[in-house]
């Protein structure tokens, strides 16, 4: 016989995990027409994640394990072979919906912490999606780590992280993307302490190098940038460098100043203010030093989406337009906070908020 709870509880994984990629049906109408909007993913219920955890450990995210999964299932196969999923029973109604009301319900006091007034501020609901970036970020270190460390340590080398490669494949002298030379590179900077190994809080670092605060990992990452960026390989880059491989994920961050009627005129001019601002000395170029207040737009991490996605669940549940969210406003806008592919600005009420990385919650570092 088949057990009805198994496939429920296989069902409801699947649709929290679909439900996690797919966009708000809602979204659209508050977009601003013209403008190009990317879409990324992330979770404001830590549930969530640990459901995507627990399926991708189980290789349910793959489409032809899980259907091989269901197979087994409908075929009445042998339940020894068929994974445990009894774990998630807890968060899934009779029917293998999970209870979106209730879980907001709980939530909502976790994040209304500071101060503690029956509404969540965006600074609060800040804190609480940078919270989950950091989880995420342990997360894949901590699986990584489990990969590469080879003696057991607890830490990793670079001989361990390049494990996978002969001698003779690793040309320490060669510093092209992905070569011997250019980990290496990367792997001292990480490396703060100069032990020869790397440490969880150091692996995540060369791992993730768009989220880190070393200042040597940084201005690696502005060099790299700056080498895409860089046209003719001169080592800088001029107005038409700029302009033209300007990130659109950068256009995408940058505060709205137009009805949108008229975008590529509204890029040549973003493109030329910005490039004034960030050309220090006005030699007319701009060096890798130079583009330090814009890397984390230039090359967004998992800090830089918690911000804007905070930005996007304001813009899309703040009904009064107060600043502040209320339980009813995220119960009615639920689709917002559980579709958790979301797309980024411009978000005219909350595009002044400042996105500096370097100086706020450093306990998220």
């Amino acid at each position: 016989m088949v057990k009805p709870g198994v496939v429920y509880l296989l069902l409801a994984i699947a649709f929290v995990i679909l439900l996690s990629f797919s966009p708000t049906p809602h979204a659209s109408q508050k977009r601003r027409h013209g403008r190009r909007l990317a879409h990324h993913h992330a979770s404001f219920d830590p549930l969530v994640d640990k459901l995507e955890r627990r399926a991708e450990e189980q290789g349910l995210l793959d489409p032809d394990t899980f259907q091989e999964k269901l197979n087994a299932i409908f075929d009445d196969r042998d339940w020894s072979k068929v994974p445990e999923f009894g774990v998630f029973e807890e968060y899934f109604g009779e029917e293998g919906r999970l209870n979106v009301t209730e879980r907001l319900t709980y939530l909502f006091p976790l994040l209304d912490r500071y101060p503690e007034d029956g509404t969540i501020s965006f600074q609060e609901l800040e804190v609480w999606n940078r919270r989950q970036a950091l989880d995420r970020l342990i997360y894949s270190t901590e699986r990584q780590i489990k990969l590469h460390d080879k003696d057991g340590d607890g830490a990793v080398t670079l001989e361990e992280f390049l494990s996978h490669l002969s001698k003779e494949e690793i040309d320490w002298d060669n510093k092209e993307r992905g070569k011997g030379g250019w980990w290496k590179e990367q792997f001292l900077n990480a490396d703060k302490d100069g032990s020869g190994s790397l440490d969880s809080t150091e692996f995540r670092d060369f791992l993730h190098p768009e989220d880190s605060r070393n200042p040597a990992i940084q201005l690696w990452l502005q060099k790299e940038k700056l080498r895409e960026m860089d046209q003719n390989e001169d080592g800088k880059l001029s107005f038409v460098e700029f302009r033209d491989r300007l990130d659109g994920i950068y256009l995408s961050f940058a505060s709205s100043e137009t009805d949108g009627a008229d975008d590529s005129k509204h890029h040549q001019d973003y493109a030329k203010r910005k490039f004034g601002e960030l050309d220090v000395n006005k030699d007319k170029v701009l060096t890798a030093e130079e583009l330090k207040p814009i890397i984390h737009h230039l090359q967004p991490g998992e800090f830089s989406y918690a911000m804007h996605f905070t930005k996007y669940l304001m813009h899309e549940a703040d009904d009064d337009r107060d600043g502040k969210l209320t339980l009813k406003e995220m119960l009615n806008h639920h689709q917002a906070f559980y579709s958790a592919v979301f797309e980024e600005g411009p978000f005219d009420d909350y595009d002044d908020v400042d996105d500096d990385y370097d100086d706020v919650h450093d306990e998220f570092r």
